[in-house]
């Protein structure tokens, strides 16, 4: 093998804050060192057995600047107690400033996660973060792309479909949220839509998943731009038909926004169960 040992020890005198070494009060541990054994301290390591088994193995997430940290010392680390590697080790892409470049005081290019999330909320920063961000490559964060994807995908797609339906619904006086009454060509392409979404998050592509999400919303607006329920002319039987499968898909679409929009999902399945009108997501200018 090529890696080489490393002390796991500083001077004290240099690194006064540090944590001493057992019989040893001139040296602190490494701070490295000391940080990775958090991953499984907080878990039970140590104290209860049984949390630790629940939990460990996980997956490591972190930085590209993280991996002989995560991928090399913390490997050797959990095979020197005889506990099992990590699962997964996944690098995440660095988050640039708006102008591409990395973060900097001296550029004036720093963004502010505490000034975002109390400019938008945590939810929409929290869904900008995870499909407007790159999972797996470095990104700039845009504030203009924020708005503009949070517009575009929640607001015009997903909330006015989800507004759409549920006011046809209970204008016309129609049945919806009947899964044995989806037509079966209906649901077995939004079926296929949720099991490569379901695949993109088994393999933490976040960022793909929300697209495909998007794109399953983006395709119940053309179908109900196709299907007219709102048409005079149409029975209700076929009205119902048509904002029936629409609530399906609604359903669908909300559960599988729930891991990146967690709180406007449940709000979603909701107001589609109770037939509440709701204006979920407010355009931001």
């Amino acid at each position: 093998s090529e890696a080489e040992d490393i002390s796991i020890s500083r001077l004290k005198e240099n690194l006064p804050w540090g944590i001493e070494v057992p019989e040893d009060p001139k040296q602190v541990f490494y701070v490295w060192f000391d940080a990775l054994t958090n991953y499984v301290n907080v878990i039970g390591f140590g104290e209860d057995e049984e949390k630790l088994n629940k939990w460990w193995p996980g997956i490591q997430l972190f930085g590209p600047d993280n991996l002989r940290f995560q991928g090399s010392i913390w490997q050797g680390m959990l095979a020197s107690v005889g506990l099992p590697q990590s699962k997964r080790l996944l690098e995440h892409g660095m988050v640039l400033g708006p102008d591409g470049r990395k973060m900097s005081k001296t550029l004036n290019n720093v963004i502010s996660p505490f000034d975002q999330e109390e400019k938008f909320g945590a939810e929409v920063v929290r869904f900008y973060l995870l499909t407007g961000i790159a999972t797996f490559a470095d990104s700039a964060y845009k504030e203009e792309e924020l708005i503009n994807m949070y517009n575009s995908r929640l607001a015009n797609n997903f909330g006015n479909l989800l507004n759409r339906t549920i006011h046809l619904a209970n204008s016309k006086g129609v049945n919806i949220n009947n899964v044995g009454g989806v037509e079966e060509s209906f649901k077995k392409k939004v079926d296929r839509f949720e099991k490569e979404i379901k695949a993109l998050y088994d393999e933490y592509e976040l960022s793909l998943a929300g697209e495909k999400i998007d794109e399953l919303a983006d395709w119940g607006n053309k179908y109900i731009t196709e299907k007219e329920p709102w048409e005079e002319s149409k029975e209700k039987e076929e009205v119902e038909t048509i904002l029936n499968n629409l609530s399906y898909l609604l359903y669908v679409v909300s559960d599988l926004y729930e891991p990146i929009i967690p709180v406007s999902a449940v709000k979603a399945k909701r107001a589609l169960e109770k037939r509440e009108k709701i204006i979920l997501f407010e355009k931001i200018s």
